[in-house]
């Protein structure tokens, strides 16, 4: 008998969520227009290959290289060439909010692209495949496409980030109805069993265009509703997927299309177009629902003009999209600091030039939580380093952490971008970033939970015959595993 001892290396490796960044930098639009937000400021591109009257959407990378793009209908990869089998989504031209794409959760290379209709449409809310492993890594739209999940749907359609971080909430609201249907998105795919909410009005009467946005921190929703010349705000729990605490607004917004939420949520606003084309301004923090009806602010106009989409931007400004009856805009309108109250937020009519490309009714829909700035952390054991990133620096002139750990003294705080911090013990801890730009301050708080080294048990040491195998297993409950070999089985074979 021969006696073998082993000295088995395992390592635990803590799952961290680290967030994409940059997915929102490439913007395209409208007649061929385009924006690259990677440097930092606002760059026009002229390369597009479509014109889309309305609706579109666009998806870059965690390091803002552009993915693909649609408007709907049509499918384009980064080399703006259309994907194989990428014709014939069930958007359309005049849809307020055509489509939206939305990654698979864990995937590199699965993304769904949701559709809606034009006005009332019975083809109602769809979804198609693109898988970005095929055609050399340009992607194809897989046969899974304009698969059915509701309907009749308004041309609404917008998504948000689960409270996990990780899923993804895609929220549209059925026509004649006061139905709002909140689909989550997860790594097993698409639950096609929706979170319904009946609270609001009831959607009926044949004009049903205008934007839905959820806020960047997923904790209210709003909704342009025509027929009333209005809009309705809604809490949102983005754990649940629920709406709750209706704030109608009364009928003095004729024809409404766009709306949109400051970065820091705490503003929201809304365009409408006839008699003036005005942009007005809400103070979500003014109080009672009265209140904040009552913080009404037309923080600007556009000339001769039709107002379209509100979308924030990776620069914490929102772009509006503008034409006139027949002719689509050189310029696009900027809000140059909705945090701020009133007409200082800095609303200027031609605020960024296209390049002779133009803008017409839509921006580019995308998941709101890729707007935001927040921070990101790894890893969380005890003992380590623990490493904090915030999403969109470009954004930020400076900051200030406050690791929620007083006991380390002065290294409980931090000027740097991106510090590191040892926490004292294991448990929750409270951190708080102060960011500063242009001259404007936002403070994020999250939750770190810091846990403890994982025990490993490999079992007594054991004795076993030339021949033989000895199976070892640290159980269950662990994210990941690595053995001495590098192999990252949850068992290991010992001969």
């Amino acid at each position: 008998m021969i006696r073998h001892y082993y000295i088995i290396i395992f390592l635990l490796i803590i799952h961290s969520l680290v967030f994409a960044q940059k997915e929102a930098n490439i913007w395209y639009f409208g007649q061929f227009a385009g924006l690259d937000f990677n440097s930092g400021e606002p760059v026009a591109l002229t390369n597009s290959a479509m014109s889309q009257y309305e609706g579109c959407a666009t998806i870059s990378d965690s390091d803002g290289n552009l993915l693909f793009y649609t408007d709907g209908m049509t499918v384009w990869n980064k080399q703006h060439q259309v994907m194989p089998n990428g014709t014939g989504l069930m958007g359309h031209p005049s849809s307020t909010q055509s489509g939206v794409i939305v990654p698979k959760p864990g995937s590199n290379n699965i993304y769904y692209i949701f559709t809606v209709p034009a006005e009332i449409g019975n083809s109602g809310l769809r979804y198609s495949v693109v898988d970005l492993s095929l055609n050399g890594g340009l992607g194809d739209v897989t046969s899974d496409k304009n698969i059915y999940l509701t309907g009749p749907t308004e041309e609404k359609i917008t998504a948000v980030k689960h409270n996990n971080n990780f899923d993804i909430w895609v929220i549209t609201h059925n026509w004649y109805s006061d139905e709002f249907l909140a689909y989550l998105v997860t790594s097993d795919g698409i639950n096609t069993n929706p979170v319904i909410s009946n609270v609001g009005t009831f959607h009926s009467g044949p004009d049903v265009h205008g934007s839905m946005k959820v806020s960047p921190d997923g904790k209210k929703l709003a909704i342009i509703v025509r027929p009333l010349e209005s809009f309705e705000l809604f809490d949102f729990n983005n754990t649940t997927g629920v709406l709750s605490n209706t704030i109608t607004f009364p009928p003095n917004y004729d024809l409404p299309y766009g709306i949109e939420f400051s970065p820091d949520c705490s503003k929201l606003y809304i365009g409408k177009y006839p008699n003036g084309s005005n942009i007005y301004q809400f103070d979500l923090k003014a109080g009672s629902p009265q209140a904040i009806i009552n913080s009404s602010i037309n923080i600007g106009s556009v000339s001769n003009q039709h107002l379209g989409a509100l979308q924030l931007a990776p620069d914490n400004k929102i772009y509006v999209s503008k034409h006139d009856n027949l002719y689509g805009d050189n310029y696009l309108g900027v809000i140059n600091q909705p945090n701020i109250q009133g007409t200082d937020c800095d609303f200027v009519e031609d605020g960024f030039y296209l390049k002779g490309k133009k803008c017409i009714w839509g921006l580019p829909n995308f998941i709101q939580s890729y707007v935001m700035i927040y921070f990101t952390y790894m890893p969380n054991c005890f003992g380590d380093s623990t490493y904090f990133t915030i999403n969109n620096p470009n954004a930020v002139d400076s900051v200030n952490w406050d690791f929620g750990d007083p006991s380390t003294g002065t290294q409980n705080f931090s000027n740097e971008l991106n510090p590191f911090h040892i926490f004292s013990s294991p448990g929750e801890f409270t951190v708080t970033l102060t960011i500063y730009s242009n001259g404007n301050s936002n403070t994020i708080t999250q939750i770190v939970v810091i846990k403890n080294s994982p025990e490993i048990y490999l079992g007594n040491d054991t004795t076993i015959c030339d021949g033989s195998f000895l199976t070892l297993n640290p159980g269950s409950g662990y994210d990941s595993y690595l053995w001495q070999d590098g192999t990252t089985d949850s068992v290991y074979i010992v001969t």
